[in-house]
């Protein structure tokens, strides 16, 4: 879809016979497509399964949708005795970084496309496997040596978030590596083993089968993820040691996805009603410190870990699941994709929301105030001129000038020309942004008074037998410097623009050189020290 106008672009047309789980997009620009389907773009609709060269994972074109044919990488999952269990093979969760696709789901080999014609056995694996991002080969980049990165993960993984030391994986296992570790483990990017020292998962439920843990994302030094029942966890990464916990509705509101925005954690569930601070427990939500109102999809702040109470998602679900994916966009827009269909109330109508909304924070920031207004006035006009503001948004403000208090006109530049001189008036200027935050009015502009400060780093040297260069550094001015005049002996010899200028016809001997610089109100400098030259 197009990000900005919504429509659909039909050219993008991938076929695939089963469920897509994850998407990424890979430095060089493939589209990577992660899920529980056998078939691509029907390629070898003759050929029945368990043989197929796409299983779970493929590589598209992101114009086309075609299968980019030198990505090599599939997944197949196998039973007791060695069986192939194709059909249920899948990668839910995939994650980029330095150089390597980390995939997570439910697989027990890495299979090359080609060979998998010729039912390879593949390299063995187990629910969680990495492969060279530019090419989704066994090898790292420049490296002929198989990559060895092969922890053994005894039931499948929900989510992997990659950070160049530390691989953080939440799912349905109970071991790694024959070590009990239940919903959540960090696995060492260099040797691929369990990281040790990590203090189990604080379960919310006895329930044996409901303890497990479906999304996870790692921000600074704070690990976050949740799960079942209705858990969002912030941990220290050194120790895994619990910082602060949540539980999310009374009924309904397993988290689902997160995705990190700066400080900002995005937490996708199924909740519908309330969110419970400083709590492990559900049911019940013993202890809790206070209830705020949640909708699909929560903030937090990790490094306040504190719950953002004012980002509530007006949005409808279909049928109670809320939000399965987040994406946050490089316009700091969220789009959260599940089970929608409407996105928010505006006049009394509904914006159309079919699987998938997207919401962007209003921006309540304002612009600095403007700086260094100053009013330069002739028998024909007034001109007020200022310094730029800055704001927090990519679009530059614009500005109000305001007359005796009213606004007179908006502007995009630093100054603004008023011929209007019936009577004498005073002004003002403020910046305004994008979404109509206004920074606080400039002191009123009086006439400019302020004088440029003294050039300094003067020099001068004999270019020939009558002329002399002489060179400064800047002055620096509250509304800006126009030019500079040179003095020789005391005699004004020329202005110059620039920081330099060649002063000729002069006569043997000794002669001593100043500088001013003056604005365009007609404020001067004091001279520089004198510098000498002998020609």
């Amino acid at each position: 879809f197009d990000r900005t106008t919504g429509a659909w672009i039909s050219t993008f047309r991938p076929t695939l016979n089963g469920t897509v789980w994850d998407l990424a997009v890979t430095p060089g620009g493939l589209l990577i497509v992660a899920g529980q389907f056998t078939l691509v773009n029907d390629e070898i609709g003759a050929v029945p399964p368990p043989v197929t060269p796409h299983a779970g994972l493929v590589a598209l074109d992101p114009a086309t949708g075609e299968i980019v044919p030198d990505w090599s990488a599939t997944v197949r999952l196998t039973c007791g005795g060695g069986a192939s269990c194709l059909e249920r093979a899948s990668v839910r969760a995939l994650d980029i970084q330095d150089g390597w696709l980390y995939l997570g789901g439910n697989f027990t080999r890495l299979v090359n496309p080609v060979n998998a014609l010729r039912d390879d056995p593949g390299y063995k694996v187990s629910r969680l496997a990495r492969v060279n991002v530019a090419d989704g080969t066994i090898f790292a980049t420049g490296n002929p040596v198989r990559d060895e990165f092969r922890p053994v993960f005894n039931a499948p993984v929900f989510d992997v978030d990659a950070t160049p030391t530390r691989v953080n994986v939440a799912g349905m296992f109970t071991r790694v590596d024959e070590t009990d570790v239940a919903s959540f483990a960090v696995i060492d990017t260099v040797t691929g083993a369990l990281v040790s020292g990590m203090a189990p998962m604080v379960q919310t439920t006895t329930v044996p089968e409901k303890q497990y843990q479906q999304a996870v994302v790692q921000v600074g030094d704070v690990v976050w993820h949740g799960g079942s029942e209705h858990n969002i966890h912030a941990y220290r990464a050194s120790d895994h040691a619990l910082l602060r916990g949540w539980i999310t509705g009374r009924v309904g509101g397993d988290p689902q996805a997160m995705v990190a925005s700066g400080n900002t954690v995005y937490v996708a569930s199924h909740v519908n009603s309330h969110i419970f601070a400083d709590t492990v427990v559900y049911p019940g939500h013993g202890g809790y410190t206070r209830v705020d109102q949640a909708r699909w999809v929560t903030a937090f702040n990790s490094a306040t870990l504190q719950h953002d109470r004012g980002f509530v998602l007006d949005a409808q679900s279909r049928n109670g699941e809320g939000a399965w994916e987040l994406l946050v966009d490089s316009t700091g827009c969220l789009w959260a994709g599940g089970d929608f269909k409407a996105g928010s109330l505006v006049n009394g109508v509904r914006r159309y929301g079919e699987g998938f909304v997207k919401v962007c924070r209003r921006d309540s920031t304002a612009p600095t105030t403007p700086t260094e207004v100053a009013l330069l006035t002739t028998p024909t006009q007034r001109q007020i001129t200022w310094r730029a503001s800055a704001d927090n948004s990519l679009a530059s403000p614009i500005y109000e000038v305001l007359r005796d208090n009213r606004v007179i006109a908006e502007v995009t530049t630093t100054s603004f020309v008023d011929t209007d001189l019936a009577s004498p008036a005073r002004y003002f200027v403020r910046a305004v942004d994008a979404t109509g935050n206004r920074s606080a009015t400039t002191a009123v502009a009086g006439p400019d008074t302020a004088k440029p400060t003294t050039p300094g780093s003067v020099t001068a040297t004999r270019l020939d037998a009558a002329t002399a260069r002489i060179t400064w550094t800047a002055s620096t001015d509250n509304v800006g410097v126009v030019a500079y005049r040179v003095f020789v002996d005391t005699v004004n010899k020329g202005r110059a623009t620039g920081l330099t200028l060649d002063v000729g016809g002069l006569t043997p001997g000794q002669h001593s050189v100043q500088i001013l610089a003056f604005d365009a109100a007609g404020n001067v400098s004091a001279r520089t020290t004198p510098v000498l030259v002998t020609l």
